[in-house]
């Protein structure tokens, strides 16, 4: 294989990995936005007036959105630091 064809095979191969993995972060980022509007959303139901078990309920829904907002960023966290170091 010439350089010059193995060259554009090698940037298609980067492009087309470049472009999963960005597909992959929007999927991610759209997650996360998920669970931040859940979470304002529960925030916002906590501040009527709620009977106990409602209150039990919203509290719990809002802890595990965390968690699974928390846990998702940490499994990011490896994707994006090529990024930081990059504007650095």
């Amino acid at each position: 294989m010439s350089k010059t064809l193995r060259k554009g095979y090698l940037i298609e191969r980067l492009s087309v990995k470049n472009l999963s993995e960005s597909f992959i972060m929007d999927k991610e980022i759209a997650r996360l936005r998920t669970h931040q509007k859940n979470i304002e959303r529960y925030q916002s139901l906590l501040k009527t007036d709620l009977s106990e078990v409602e209150q039990q309920y919203l509290e719990k829904r809002l802890s595990e959105e965390r968690l699974a907002m928390a846990t998702l960023q940490s499994m990011m966290a490896p994707k994006t630091d090529h990024l930081s170091d990059a504007l650095q």
